[in-house]
C-alpha cells in the first residue's frame, strides 16, 4: 500500500482546529504516523474555500481525503480533480446549494460564536464547484448516520448512488457522538485502497 496524506475538511461553522469529528481523525491518524493536514476554509465564500483547499494538497499527493459534513462537499470536489485521491464522507452535505439555503442571512461560526451574514450570490458559487459525475477511478466510502438530524440519510445514494459508493449506515445523529461506530470502518478504507 502506498502511505498516503491525510486531508480531513470540517464542516459548516467549523474550523480545522476546533471540530470534534475532525479531531478525532486527526488524532487516530497521527497516531499511526501519518501526515495529516486540516485547513481551516472559509465556509461563507467557496471561491476562497476552493483555493484554501487546494493550496493544502500537493496535486501529485496520494491522499486520503476525510470530508465531515459540509466538508464532505469540498472533498468529493478535490477528490475528482486529484488522480491520486480517495475518499471517506462522513454524514456529507454533497448537495452543498441545497443544504446551505438554511443558513441564508445570519449564519452563526460555532467556533468563535460571531455571526457572520451568508449571502444568496455567494450560495449561487458553490454551484460551478459541485460534481455531478465521478471519476470511475476515484474510491468513495460514506459513512451515514441514519438518524442524521441536519443532512437527509438518503441524500448520498441520490448524488453518487450505493453501487458507487460504498454506503455504510451506522447511528450518532450528525455530529457522529459514538467514534466505535465509524473509526474502525474509516481505518479499513484507508488501508483498503490501492493505486
Amino acid at each position: 500500500m502506498i502511505e498516503q496524506k491525510v486531508l480531513a475538511l470540517h464542516g459548516w461553522g467549523g474550523t480545522g482546529t476546533d471540530s470534534t469529528t475532525v479531531n478525532r481523525v486527526r488524532a487516530h491518524f497521527e497516531a499511526k504516523g501519518c501526515e495529516v493536514v486540516t485547513p481551516t476554509y472559509d465556509y461563507l465564500n467557496p471561491d476562497k474555500a476552493a483555493e484554501t483547499i487546494l493550496a493544502s494538497v500537493n496535486e501529485d499527493d496520494y491522499i486520503f481525503i476525510v470530508g465531515v459534513s459540509f466538508g464532505g462537499f469540498w472533498a468529493r470536489w478535490l477528490g475528482n480533480r486529484m488522480k491520486g485521491a480517495s475518499i471517506l464522507l462522513l454524514n456529507p452535505a454533497l448537495d452543498a446549494y441545497t443544504s446551505t439555503e438554511k443558513y441564508l442571512g445570519k449564519s452563526k461560526d460555532y467556533a468563535t460564536g460571531v455571526t457572520a451574514l451568508y449571502a444568496q450570490v455567494q450560495r449561487q458559487k458553490l454551484k460551478k464547484y459541485h460534481i455531478d459525475h465521478d471519476r470511475p477511478d476515484l474510491p468513495i466510502t460514506a459513512i451515514v448516520a441514519t438518524d442524521d438530524d441536519v443532512v437527509a440519510p438518503d441524500t448520498v445514494e441520490k448524488e453518487i448512488g450505493s453501487s458507487r459508493c460504498d454506503i455504510q449506515y451506522i447511528t450518532g445523529g450528525h455530529r457522529l457522538e459514538d467514534p466505535s461506530q465509524w473509526i474502525d470502518r474509516m481505518e479499513f478504507a484507508y488501508n483498503t485502497i490501492s493505486f
